[in-house]
């Protein structure tokens, strides 16, 4: 939105001189914006301002407290998962997973090709925004850590928004869910592959060995079909 109007606006002496060049309409445009140009923002307002009482009032705290929560998110080509962790003194423990195939409508809906490596990024960001919508309500009114091994899934984490259209889609998406749930702020941190064992794990269904010992006895959501508006 900030960049079509800033360029609508840095332009408004240029307007004139198109408007004497163009033959059938010669009206002035000063200050008009094509709809079209905002047809991927538009969706994201009428979302924001459908029930104004839970997206526009917000509380901040006046402390800025250190996150307590967290989440940890890997994804491959077959599918993506991710944990809950709960940080008590210093130490982080897991308390919940979740793992979710991927499936080829979902591929063709997010623009990648189904189980190729071509969509690792977008569905590193997916699996951010998953492990979001399901714990959410468990982690609400506080900061929140994400880890990962992706720079692409931290990166829309940090800014929330994306020069790339698939993920600025889920960056948005992301954004509306942090408002609704109270989450004042995000942590990224970036953690090594090789030391993210129990997400990889949960995202490597069909392709895995035995499930990691810090991992058995946690409860573990089993996603076999993904109900409307859990994915993208």
């Amino acid at each position: 939105m900030y960049a079509v109007l800033t360029k609508v606006l840095n332009e408004e002496d240029k307007e004139h001189e198109r408007a004497q060049q163009r033959k059938g309409d010669q009206r002035s445009k000063m200050g008009l914006v094509a709809v079209k140009r905002l047809g991927t923002t538009v969706p994201w307002f009428q979302a924001a301002f459908a029930t104004p009482e839970s997206m526009v009032i917000r509380q901040e705290p006046l402390e800025r407290l250190e996150p307590v929560w967290g989440i940890v998110t890997d994804a491959s080509p077959k599918g993506i998962g991710g944990l809950l962790i709960h940080r008590v003194g210093q130490s982080w423990n897991i308390v919940e997973a979740f793992e979710a195939p991927v499936q080829s409508h979902q591929a063709a809906s997010l623009d990648i090709e189904f189980q190729q490596a071509s969509g690792q990024a977008v569905l590193e960001a997916v699996a951010v925004l998953r492990a979001l919508q399901l714990w959410s309500t468990k982690v609400q009114r506080g900061a929140l850590v994400i880890r990962s091994d992706s720079s692409v899934a931290l990166a829309i984490t940090k800014k929330l928004s994306s020069p790339t259209k698939t993920l600025n889609y889920i960056a948005a998406e992301v954004a509306l869910l942090l408002e609704k749930a109270g989450i004042s702020r995000l942590v990224p941190q970036h953690i090594p592959g090789t030391l993210n064992k129990e997400a990889d794990w949960l995202s490597r269904l069909g392709d895995r060995g035995a499930i990691p010992a810090a991992l058995v006895g946690i409860k573990l959501r089993r996603t076999r079909r993904c109900r409307k508006g859990n994915w993208p």
